[in-house]
């Protein structure tokens, strides 16, 4: 995992690809390293992009799913909110907060319908 982060002369993802790197990233252990790896989506509001890209600035699809995947990580891994369940019946919470001093965060209803 540290050559795949480290290594310049290493082919890097693409956007959408940044997903399964960033779910090894936490497997391996290293979640408090994630919130330094989303340079390239601070270019992109930087450029002013509303939705994310499927590759970068240059992409075909400019609004993809498998881009927006901090959405998706910044719960799991920096909150580290994990369901421990099926359907969130039991909840690990385990964060990678790196040089966060904190983080508060309400994670959206699962859609159970005892959710409350």
């Amino acid at each position: 995992m540290e050559q795949a982060l480290n290594r310049e002369d290493l082919v890097q993802p693409t956007i959408y690809r940044r997903f399964y790197e960033m779910e090894a990233l936490a497997r391996a252990g290293l979640g408090d390293r994630y919130l330094d790896q989303l340079g390239i989506w601070k270019e992109m509001l930087r450029a002013g992009v509303t939705t994310w890209p499927e590759t970068g600035l240059e992409s075909r699809s400019e609004c993809h799913g498998w881009g927006a995947s901090p959405n998706y990580h910044l719960y799991e891994i920096v909150a580290g909110i994990r369901p421990a369940a099926p359907g969130y019946g039991r909840v690990e919470i385990a964060p990678h907060l790196g040089a966060l001093e904190g983080v508060q965060v309400t994670l959206p209803p699962s859609g159970r319908a005892d959710s409350g």
